[in-house]
């Protein structure tokens, strides 16, 4: 619960903080911040000490659906575009150039004098980075999967960071 919820009140601390120094009618109220905050822990900390006892007390063990062999295979070598630095290069390549794009569509537009809601298209720019980066992500990870990588889970940090 911590994981989520903190970073989520410091942040809107800060700011709620920042707008009630400089006098923002956008500020909210010390009764909307307490009454939100109740309303998190009211169901967040009984949920969480639910589910803590009730995986404590719980006598089943684990049955995975897959045996493991005990001798090793062997895996299998993997082509020079399957390897992690290529896969790193095409998986920042692709979000940057859709960014790219788009940017260069605003700073047109703003070179050239026409009225447009700037902080609207960032919005739509910052969408279409989140959502070019998760899905190139998930490829490239697959594409790790497929070839059998055993340390895929650390190309996988990379390729979303890799814009």
């Amino acid at each position: 619960t911590c994981l989520f919820g903190g970073p989520v009140l410091v942040v809107g601390a800060l700011l709620n903080g920042a707008s009630l120094v400089t006098g923002s009618s956008k500020t909210l109220p010390a009764w909307a911040i307490l009454s939100v905050l109740g309303l998190w822990t009211l169901v967040t900390v009984p949920l969480s000490l639910i589910g803590a006892i009730l995986g404590k007390n719980s006598r089943r063990t684990m049955m995975p659906t897959f045996r493991v062999s005990k001798v090793p295979r062997e895996i299998p070598p993997c082509p020079w575009y399957r390897k992690t630095p290529v896969l790193c290069v095409i998986a920042g390549a692709m979000p940057f150039s859709s960014v790219y794009l788009e940017m260069h569509y605003i700073f047109g537009v703003l070179w050239g004098y026409h009225v447009v809601a700037l902080y609207e298209i960032l919005a739509v720019v910052f969408a279409i980075l989140i959502v070019v980066v998760t899905i190139t992500t998930t490829s490239a990870i697959y594409f790790q999967l497929v070839v059998e990588n055993p340390n895929w889970w650390w190309s996988s940090i990379v390729f979303g960071g890799s814009v």
